[in-house]
C-alpha cells in the first residue's frame, strides 16, 4: 500500500509541475504577444507635475490610416494614477493635432477607457491627412488648473508622395479677423472674429462643446500653445473683477486661469450668434502664431485658420 501512495505522490508531483510549466510558458507567450501588438511608449513634455505617456500604435505611421494611441496620467512624484480629472467643455481631455506647416488641423476627444490594477488608460484614434511632422496636444483640468502636454511623431506616406496641399476653408464662409493696432507681447490683445457666407453675415450660431468660439494658438515653432474662447460677459466681469483687486489693467494670470476654469467647467449659454465673435488672448512671445478656430453656424462645427504677427514693444 506504502508504494502505491509513493507513485501516487510522484504522479501528482509530476503533473503539478507540468502544471505550473504550462501556466509560466503561456504567461510568457502572452506578454510577448501584447509586446508586440503595441508601439513604442514615448514621454510628453509640458506643464504640470505629472507623467503623461502615450503608447504608439506598432510599426510605420502612415497617412490616410487609422491609429489608435493610448495614454495615462500619472502624478510624477508617486507614479500614482490621477483619477479626479475634471470635465472641462463636456469633455475630459481636449486632443490638438497639428502638422509642421500648419496646413492640418483636428481636434479629438477620448474615444475609450481601460482600467488595469488600477491604471486609466485613455484611448483616442486619428487618421492623419498628410505625411510629415506632427505634434499632438493633451489638454486637461486638474486641481484647478488647465495643464498641457505635448508629443512630436512622424507621418509616412505610402505612396511615397511629398503633399503640399494648403488648409482648407469651408466652402462658401469666410472670416475676417479685427484687432486693435499691433499685437504686443505681454499684452491683452482684443480680438474679433465676424464669419460670413457667401459674403452674408452668419446670425444663426450655436454652441460648440460650451462655447460659440473654440480655438488653439500655436507659435510657428511649436515653443508656445494656448486655448481660445468667446469672451462672454461672465469673463468680462472675472477679468474686471481681478483687474480691480490689482490695480492695473492686466489680470493676475493665476487669479485669472482658477477663475476661468470654474467657468469652463460649468453649464454655458448662448450669447453670441454672430456674425462677431470677441476673444482676447496674452502672447508670451514675438513671432508669427496659427491659430486654429471653431464656431458652428446652425450646429455644424467649422474650422478655419488664422495668422497673427506679434511683436516685442521694445523693437516697436
Amino acid at each position: 500500500m506504502s508504494r502505491v501512495l509513493c507513485i501516487d505522490k510522484k504522479v501528482n508531483g509530476k503533473a503539478i509541475m507540468m502544471r505550473h510549466l504550462f501556466i509560466l510558458c503561456f504567461s510568457l507567450l502572452l506578454i510577448v504577444f501584447l509586446l508586440g501588438c503595441a508601439g513604442e511608449k514615448i514621454s510628453t513634455k509640458g506643464g504640470g507635475p505629472y507623467k503623461l505617456e502615450v503608447q504608439l500604435p506598432k510599426g510605420t505611421l502612415y497617412s490616410n490610416t487609422e491609429l489608435e494611441f493610448s495614454f495615462n496620467v500619472k502624478a510624477a512624484w508617486s507614479n500614482k494614477t490621477i483619477e479626479n480629472i475634471r470635465r472641462a467643455h463636456e469633455s475630459l481631455f481636449h486632443i490638438f493635432v497639428t502638422s509642421k506647416d500648419f496646413n492640418e488641423f483636428s481636434h479629438l476627444h477620448v474615444d475609450g477607457l481601460s482600467e488595469t490594477e488600477g491604471e486609466l488608460v485613455y484611448f483616442f484614434k486619428h487618421k492623419f491627412k498628410r505625411a510629415g511632422g506632427h505634434q499632438i496636444a493633451i489638454e486637461f483640468v486638474h486641481n484647478g488648473q488647465v495643464w498641457n502636454r505635448f508629443f512630436e511623431i512622424n507621418i509616412a506616406d505610402k505612396k511615397k508622395v511629398d503633399r503640399k496641399e494648403e488648409f482648407i476653408s469651408p466652402e462658401n464662409f469666410s472670416v475676417t479677423l479685427y484687432k486693435q493696432g499691433k499685437v504686443y507681447v505681454g499684452d491683452l490683445s482684443h480680438f474679433e472674429l465676424e464669419i460670413n457666407k457667401n459674403n452674408r453675415p452668419v446670425r444663426n450660431l450655436e454652441l460648440f462643446l460650451g462655447a460659440e468660439l473654440h480655438g488653439v494658438i500655436w507659435k510657428s515653432d511649436w515653443t508656445d500653445f494656448g486655448h481660445l474662447h468667446s469672451f462672454t460677459p461672465k469673463m468680462k466681469a472675472i477679468f474686471d473683477e481681478i483687474s480691480s483687486r490689482q490695480k492695473q489693467n492686466a489680470p493676475n494670470l493665476k487669479q485669472l486661469q482658477t477663475a476661468l476654469v470654474e467657468l469652463i467647467c460649468e453649464k454655458t449659454e448662448l450669447v453670441f450668434e454672430g456674425p462677431k465673435i470677441p476673444f482676447k488672448y496674452v502672447f508670451k512671445k514675438a513671432g508669427t502664431y496659427y491659430a486654429f478656430v471653431q464656431v458652428a453656424p446652425n450646429g455644424v462645427p467649422k474650422t478655419f485658420r488664422l495668422i497673427i504677427e506679434v511683436v516685442d514693444r521694445s523693437l516697436g
